[in-house]
């Protein structure tokens, strides 16, 4: 803007801008949720795996807090024994250079499993020229480590090796394993998977019968429920929405509430550490918040409240 007396813009006015910029409050220091969370206190180092890293997907900390394994969707799985001072490939050479999921599990904590390929989510153009964004990462199976995510195998249940061909487990949202009972559960582009042999075989238990959902998501309580979520490309399938098992996953039941959200593309949930509530953070097309929502669940009262006013 001109001075309004001289008619010129003043003099390094832009570094005067940036300068003030910097004194203003961030939004994490204001407070999320109307000053109900103060992050003031909070600040981040950049810890790595740097370059060759790639784009980190997949993170996670040993329960005995050893170690820090990392993932990226182009660059492998990496490993950490000092806080991310320094970092080792820990994908073989030979591998697929994809993760984007990865989970210990609990009842024997040096096995870890991580899932590969992207099936939305990169910025890169696709292959066919016309300048569009979101290319896609093809994966190719589930991987297992029995010796603390040192070294990985892929299983054979979950490789396809077909060319041109998709199979269930080319594109891995989310993996959890079971507290209770170590069974492993994959959120994939076509529904819930679920292992009860550490791997040996995967059996789809929660999926559409008319489209693919291509977006799910799944979590499970410290005394192994699951809750589940289908979503589709802007369209609904006949399993789209809020699913539960009380039963590891032999049976479900749809807890859709009345006035949730439709035509909504992904949905990812979380539920608190003290099994209390469940969080669920939803996208339709297009972008900025009104096209989000975020709804929470209360576990034990068994109702819902719509929460996304505070988004």
């Amino acid at each position: 803007t001109k001075n309004p007396e001289t008619g010129r813009v003043p003099y390094r006015i832009r570094e005067k801008e940036l300068s003030y910029a910097k004194t203003l409050p961030t939004r994490e220091e204001i407070g999320w949720f109307h000053g109900e969370r103060d992050n003031r206190t909070v600040s981040w180092d950049r810890r790595g795996p740097f370059n060759v890293g790639g784009r980190t997907r997949a993170l996670a900390i040993d329960i005995n807090n050893e170690y820090i394994l990392a993932g990226g969707v182009s660059g492998g799985m990496w490993r950490s024994t000092n806080g991310g001072e320094s970092w080792t490939m820990t994908t073989a050479p030979g591998d697929l250079h994809s993760v984007t999921a990865v989970a210990q599990d609990p009842t024997s904590p040096d096995i870890w499993y991580y899932g590969t390929g992207e099936k939305s989510g990169n910025s890169a153009q696709d292959a066919s020229g016309g300048g569009e964004e979101n290319a896609l990462f093809l994966g190719n199976g589930i991987y297992k480590s029995e010796d603390g995510g040192e070294s990985w195998s892929r299983l054979p249940f979950t490789a396809s090796d077909i060319p041109n061909e998709v199979s269930r487990f080319d594109y891995t949202w989310t993996i959890k394993v079971s507290p209770v009972n170590g069974y492993v559960y994959v959120a994939t582009w076509k529904g819930i998977e679920r292992s009860k042999d550490g791997g040996d075989t995967f059996e789809l238990r929660l999926s559409p019968t008319d489209y693919n959902p291509n977006y799910t998501d799944i979590d499970i309580t410290t005394d192994g429920q699951l809750c589940a979520a289908i979503g589709g490309e802007g369209y609904l399938t006949d399993k789209s929405g809020i699913h539960v098992s009380l039963d590891h996953g032999d049976s479900w039941i749809s807890i859709t509430p009345t006035g949730f959200p439709t035509l909504y593309t992904r949905i990812v949930l979380d539920i608190a550490d003290d099994n209390s509530v469940v969080y669920f953070l939803g996208h339709m097309s297009g972008e900025g918040p009104s096209n989000h929502f975020l709804w929470m669940f209360d576990i034990e009262e068994e109702n819902w409240s719509d929460r996304s006013a505070n988004i």
